[in-house]
C-alpha cells in the first residue's frame, strides 16, 4: 500500500513496469478523505503476484541513476529494432 496525492492514478500508471519487474500488480486505487486536509488523498493497493528478482533491492543512488524499466517497454525496443533492420 501507498498513499499518494490527487495524481495516484497517473502515478500508478507510470509505475506499471516497476510493479511488474518488482512482482506486483496494481490492485485497487482508494480515495480518501483524511480530516483537516483540504487534498484529496488515495490508498494505491499492489498485490505481490511474483517474487522479486534476486537483483532488488539496490544500493542507495542506484535508483535515481537507474530507474527500473517496463518489462513491456523492453519488449517493445526489440520489436521495433527488429522491424527497423
Amino acid at each position: 500500500m501507498a498513499l499518494k496525492g490527487a495524481e495516484a492514478d497517473a502515478e500508478a500508471k507510470a509505475a506499471e513496469g516497476a510493479m511488474a519487474t518488482l512482482g506486483g500488480s496494481l490492485c485497487r486505487i482508494v480515495r480518501l478523505e483524511l480530516p483537516h486536509l483540504a487534498v484529496p488523498r488515495s490508498l494505491v493497493v499492489i498485490e505481490k503476484v511474483a517474487p522479486t528478482p534476486e537483483k532488488y533491492p539496490r544500493r542507495p543512488g542506484i535508483p535515481s541513476k537507474r530507474p527500473i524499466k517496463s518489462q513491456r517497454s523492453k519488449v517493445a525496443r526489440s520489436q521495433s529494432n527488429r522491424a527497423g533492420q
